[in-house]
């Protein structure tokens, strides 16, 4: 993280997140605003807001999105996207406001298949987002 023009500013995902909950309660943070964030470590962005890491179990892929689990649940199974040889889990961060959705292989035959199906999921939860967007927009008086 490059804060203030130093490049030793340093935090861990835990604190990271308290500096975001911070700034989101408008309580004054004194490391932001930031010109640069870069995570080191467990996680490896790999495009369109997915992260790579390797989990318990082996790899996982996670993104965020700002709908409700129940309501990721409901569009994996209304819409039954291919999740064969994967699991999907689903974390919700009431605090922030967001479900942390980890995809990860089954089945160890199936390691090539993990990123598209995580894009392909992330994909499907940033078109509902965008739908939900528009519809509370031409809803609104």
């Amino acid at each position: 993280m490059v804060s203030y023009g130093r490049a030793d500013a340093m935090v861990d995902p835990p604190g990271f997140r308290k500096l975001v909950l911070a700034a989101m309660r408008g309580c004054p943070v004194p490391v932001l605003p930031a010109e640069h964030i870069g995570f080191v470590g467990g996680l490896r962005e790999i495009g369109a807001g997915v992260c790579a890491r390797l989990g318990e179990h082996g790899p996982e892929r996670r993104f965020a999105t700002f709908l409700s689990s129940a309501h990721v649940f409901a569009l994996l199974t209304e819409r039954s996207p291919d999740l064969a040889g994967t699991t999907v889990g689903l974390q919700t961060d009431e605090a922030l406001g967001v479900t942390i959705v980890t995809v990860a292989i089954a089945d160890a035959a199936c390691e090539l298949r993990l990123d598209p199906v995580a894009h392909r999921v992330a994909a499907t939860c940033l078109v509902e987002e965008l739908i939900d967007t528009a519809s509370r927009r031409e809803s609104a008086p």
